[in-house]
């Protein structure tokens, strides 16, 4: 009987002491915690993002051959970046600073074949700006890693895409509004050997 009795004893004690610690962790009415809105809760940059992304799938004999997402980082893109960032992290921070004064692009890359899923490698990827001034190669490709980091702002980030800093030596591109007759002032294309794509602004 007494075994008993202090196993009950025992229990007891132990659902205090989980409910205090629960209790911590949680918080109490002078704590305050706020969850860190999704991109699909921040509106405000959602529809920013949306303006400036395009989203492109290559599907070839009912097989997904490549699929690719690019983000223009335009001053409009790039200020809700740092908005969202401040809002997030609660200090200032300009984001993807390189891409200030010339034409630049967040490009997330899945491919199941892993022997042709690398955008650095030209023997495999061509990459290009159109412009009005003609064809640009980029002066810089480069491969982002802290993929949760970035997952924060670009939400077409997936545990098997691959993420890259696309930068061309050119002016950023003015894009029309919208709600205007559309026209495109820039394209921004990928080929390899199973298809080209163009993404237009």
């Amino acid at each position: 009987m007494r075994i008993v009795q202090l196993t009950t004893v025992l229990l007891f004690c132990s659902s205090l002491v989980i409910s205090s610690l629960l209790a911590g962790c949680v918080g109490g009415s002078d704590v305050e915690i706020k969850s860190a809105p999704t991109v699909t809760e921040d509106r405000d940059y959602l529809t920013v993002y949306e303006r400036f992304t395009k989203h492109a799938k290559v599907i070839i004999d009912l097989e997904k051959r490549y699929e690719v997402t690019a983000t223009l980082l335009s001053p409009e893109m790039r200020g809700a970046l740092a908005t969202r960032y401040e809002r997030i992290f609660k200090v200032p921070q300009p984001v993807l600073d390189d891409a200030s004064n010339k034409t630049g692009f967040f490009v997330s890359l899945f491919s199941p074949d892993s022997r042709t899923f690398d955008l650095e490698d030209e023997a495999l990827w061509t990459v290009l700006l159109e412009a009005e001034g003609g064809k640009r190669k980029p002066t810089l490709v480069r491969r982002l890693d802290e993929k949760e980091r970035w997952q924060t702002f670009f939400p077409s980030i997936l545990k098997w895409t691959k993420e890259y800093l696309v930068i061309f030596d050119q002016a950023v591109p003015e894009v029309a509004d919208p709600s205007l007759v559309k026209q495109e002032q820039v394209k921004l294309v990928f080929a390899n050997a199973d298809a080209t794509v163009s993404l237009g602004w």
